[in-house]
């Protein structure tokens, strides 16, 4: 899976947010099954995170939020719980990987591409935005 190909070091969990989503959706009349199956979640999976026996990605936080029709800024605000720096920065960036998919394996089967996309984003009008260079050091640390 690609994801994994540009993993984080340490997974940060949303583990304290599923009651809220759990009861967000009961409050809008959806069953467990719809739940379920709009959030891509099996039904064991459904039980680990409920009994907080496995750790909630931020992969799988977002399939919940999409199966809820919320984005974590909506959900923030209806949860009154402000999420970490950390669980901020992870949302966005599985956001952006699961929105670039394609291209982004492709920049890593060709290691021009890659490099000149570096060159790019490395640019100093690029690196102005803050959130753009905390994203960045992350996923492409600097050669040394």
């Amino acid at each position: 899976m690609f994801h994994t190909m540009v993993a984080r070091k340490k997974e940060t969990d949303f583990n304290e947010y599923f009651d809220a989503l759990w009861d967000y959706a009961r409050s809008h009349e959806m069953s467990k099954g719809r739940f379920m199956k709009l959030s891509g979640l099996s039904a064991q999976r459904f039980s680990e995170f409920s009994q907080r026996s496995r750790n909630i990605t931020g992969e799988y936080f977002i399939k919940m939020l999409a199966g809820l029709e919320l984005s974590y800024e909506e959900f923030e605000q209806i949860s009154g719980r402000p999420f970490s720096e950390d669980q901020r920065l992870q949302l966005q960036f599985d956001n952006f990987v699961k929105s670039h998919k394609d291209f982004l394996e492709a920049l890593m089967k060709e290691p021009a591409k890659l490099k000149l996309c570096r060159m790019i984003i490395q640019s100093e009008r690029f690196w102005t935005n803050p959130y753009i260079r905390r994203i960045i050091s992350k996923i492409l640390p600097a050669d040394r």
